[in-house]
């Protein structure tokens, strides 16, 4: 089980659903933590990787762990602004 915290599990995916569409393919492009300091710039507050992990998971995502970092890449394309 991730070490979460429901608040920036809420700021992350407010993030999520206002800048980030799922895709059939993961994007290797950002992991989880260069996501979390996206969705940290959005929110202006602090946002654990895990917390942006379980976001992901929530809002439908994939997830695959890269090797046995904490990171995960998921299949996210970017809403186009």
């Amino acid at each position: 089980m991730l070490d979460t915290h429901p608040e920036q599990v809420k700021n992350a995916k407010l993030w999520i659903a206002s800048h980030a569409h799922i895709r059939k393919t993961l994007n290797r492009r950002i992991t989880s933590y260069g996501l979390k300091h996206l969705a940290e710039r959005y929110a202006s507050s602090y946002i654990t990787n895990h917390s942006m992990v379980q976001a992901m998971l929530e809002s439908g995502y994939r997830a695959k762990q890269i090797g046995g970092s904490p990171n995960y890449f998921f299949n996210i394309k970017f809403k186009e602004v």
